[in-house]
């Protein structure tokens, strides 16, 4: 018997989640199974999708969805930035998780064959500096209203400058054009992210993707959770094979928008 599937469209997404959800809708009736689409959980399909788990009423259809014995397929903005970290509608790519936030509990049972990563055209970097500064990255206002954790910023901050006395300790806020009128510290130099790791000794992050531009450009990470946590929780500075094997795995975690079918099948495979 196909299996089913709950699109959870609440007219509240992003442009480009309500165009992936869609797509998704459109795609999982092709491949078979069982589609609903709902403004509302109702929960009784074996997949709930849904697109930016921050919000709280899809956070707790997430909830309740997995309380069912159900699977959760968490849909929001890609990884890397080739060819895009999908903002609007259109090709580019995004990403998703299963049940959690972030999917590093099941890279262990991911393919690092190199396929999907190679197709980006990414070649690793080393551009850190023993004795460059130390970049915590913001969480930001979203995340930290999900989380509860109002003050990891500036907690995190300070406890850096005191761990680092020799190194200039600074902040990079998320988003970048919004400043945190709370936090008075010295910026992170650099508009794009390439840019503002260059040099850099050290990335502090909760989740961030920063963590994964920070993997590609050679720079250390320190995180509490994230995709690269499954690489980072084993030490801050790995090897380049260690680098190259996680983004490879992570790389089937990020689907371009138009492959909606491959990313299905592949859900349900990691998950069987």
């Amino acid at each position: 018997m196909a299996r089913s599937v709950e699109i959870l469209i609440t007219g509240q997404e992003a442009k480009i989640g309500e165009a992936v959800l869609r797509e998704s809708a459109a795609a999982a009736t092709e491949l078979g199974l069982i589609v609903t689409v709902s403004q509302r959980y109702q929960g009784g399909s074996d997949w709930l999708a849904l697109w930016g788990v921050g919000e709280a009423s899809r956070d707790a259809a997430r909830w309740a969805q997995i309380k069912a014995g159900g699977y959760a397929a968490l849909w929001d903005i890609g990884y890397t930035n080739e060819p895009g970290r999908g903002k609007e509608p259109g090709v580019s790519y995004i990403r998703v998780s299963v049940n959690q936030n972030h999917p590093w509990r099941f890279l262990d049972r991911t393919p690092n064959d190199g396929s999907r990563f190679n197709q980006l055209g990414i070649a690793l970097r080393e551009d850190a500096r023993a004795n460059g500064p130390v970049i915590v990255i913001g969480m930001g206002p979203k995340s930290r209203t999900h989380l509860g954790l109002d003050d990891w910023e500036i907690t995190t901050l300070s406890k850096a400058k005191v761990r680092f006395p020799e190194r200039r300790v600074l902040y990079r806020p998320k988003p970048r054009r919004v400043m945190d009128t709370h936090i008075n510290w010295p910026l992170s130099e650099g508009g794009e992210i390439a840019d503002a790791l260059r040099g850099a000794s050290l990335v502090i992050c909760r989740h961030s993707n920063v963590a994964v531009d920070a993997c590609i450009a050679g720079v250390p990470v320190e995180c509490e959770d994230g995709a690269a946590f499954w690489m980072y929780r084993h030490g801050a500075d790995p090897g380049e094979a260690t680098r190259l094997d996680f983004l490879r795995r992570l790389a089937y975690w990020q689907w371009r928008t138009d492959e909606q079918k491959e990313a299905w099948t592949f859900l349900q495979m990691i998950c069987a």
